[in-house]
């Protein structure tokens, strides 16, 4: 399982859309899972980082600074 900010948008939303099926259950790590993954999809739509790769995306806030 990767980190959030490690996954491509694309990854984002399927992994996203998984957990909203519920299957197998969910449980409070899943809940937290989904919740983190919204952060981000919102970060990066909020940003204009939607077509970035993850490593584009550490480098243009890495410049940012």
């Amino acid at each position: 399982m990767k980190f959030v900010d490690q996954m491509t948008f694309n990854e984002l939303e399927a992994e996203l859309r998984e957990l909203k099926l519920g299957l197998g259950g969910i449980g409070t790590k899943d809940i937290m899972r989904m919740h983190n993954i919204e952060d981000e999809l919102d970060f990066r739509i909020e940003n204009n980082y939607v077509d970035l790769t993850p490593e584009e995306i550490s480098a243009e806030l890495n410049e940012e600074e």
